[in-house]
């Protein structure tokens, strides 16, 4: 709660000076006196010092006695905490270019400013005042308007100034700021929240799909598995499974690694080249031999014709006997590579 304790006039409109003091301790007071004693004229003071402006004054120059003069209001008000405020306001001001207004709290002066304006718009945050609230909660005049008379929105910012209620205004719009930020939340979250639902359908089709081949490939097992037990008890029936098995064992005892295999087949497919050539050489004697046997007569002369040469005749028949015994021998070397070849 703020409170006046002080009054001091000089040169301001009828007073010349005046000067009230310990008026939070005079109680409900009664001003009265003739017309143009200067009743008003501490009205006007009051509305000045707070406002900066009197509701029934257009022309402020008129503010100051003789109107040249210089003029000033001080007044001095309390908070509930213990501060102290002063303003005062120079008319006329010989030393600050005609008028000037002074703002200090326990005498700090920080919130007087060079430019009045500022100053009177300190006056009126310090105070938490503005012209509405004053004029809708304060009868200056006939000329004032009343509580009742005021519109709706000024008559609760005087009830909310008074009461304490502003706070709760700040309470609604941080609420609604608060609100704001939620539904941007539940904005951001429900787009989120979205996209999860899309990846879920998604992961709800392979899931099918990864069923739906999962079913056919435990069909296609359980077939298999089927048609193996059938072939097995086949198998089973044609008494082969126990000579399959031993020719498996004998097959694992016979495995040898790949380098030795090759090293044998190596060696094998030069044996098999070599005999080759062999049964070759074996065929193209066998050849001669039979051309020369061709060539053998039967003893007769060359020089006498028909006339038979026992000497003659006996080396035909000693050489055929010999070209006889090696055809053999070749045949049977033949045979026997032969063989080794189909090996």
């Amino acid at each position: 709660m703020h409170k006046l304790i002080e009054l001091e006039l000089s040169n301001f409109r009828g007073w010349k000076h005046l000067h009230l003091v310990d008026l939070d301790k005079k109680g409900l007071c009664a001003i009265n006196g003739i017309n143009g004693g200067g009743k008003s004229s501490i009205r006007q003071s009051i509305e000045y010092l707070l406002l900066d402006k009197i509701q029934d004054i257009e022309d402020i120059e008129e503010l100051p006695h003789n109107i040249n003069s210089e003029c000033t209001i001080r007044g001095v008000i309390t908070r509930d905490n213990g501060d102290r405020i002063e303003i005062i306001k120079h008319r006329n001001h010989k030393g600050a270019s005609g008028n000037k207004t002074l703002l200090s709290v326990n005498d700090d002066t920080t919130l007087t400013h060079s430019d009045r304006r500022q100053t009177q718009k300190n006056i009126e945050e310090l105070l938490d005042i503005s012209d509405g609230s004053i004029y809708s909660s304060t009868i200056f005049s006939q000329n004032s308007p009343s509580f009742i008379e005021s519109t709706e929105g000024d008559r609760k910012k005087v009830l909310y100034s008074f009461l304490g209620l502003d706070k709760y205004t700040e309470y609604m719009n941080k609420a609604k700021d608060e609100c704001s930020d939620i539904n941007l939340r539940i904005e951001d979250f429900q787009n989120k929240l979205d996209k999860v639902q899309v990846q879920i359908l998604e992961l709800d089709s392979n899931i099918e799909e990864f069923e739906n081949r999962s079913k056919t490939y435990e069909d296609t097992r359980k077939s298999r598995i089927e048609s193996l037990l059938i072939t097995k008890e086949e198998i089973k029936e044609d008494n082969s499974l126990e000579e399959l098995e031993h020719k498996l064992i004998i097959l694992k005892n016979e495995f040898v690694d790949d380098k030795e295999i090759d090293i044998y087949l190596n060696k094998l497919n030069k044996e098999i080249t070599e005999l080759t050539r062999k049964k070759q050489e074996i065929v193209s004697n066998i050849n001669q031999i039979d051309r020369e046997l061709k060539n053998i007569g039967d003893g007769t002369c060359p020089v006498l014709k028909e006339v038979i040469c026992n000497r003659l005749k006996d080396n035909e028949e000693e050489t055929s006997n010999n070209l006889n015994d090696e055809k053999n021998r070749l045949l049977c070397n033949r045979e026997e590579i032969s063989f080794e070849l189909d090996k």
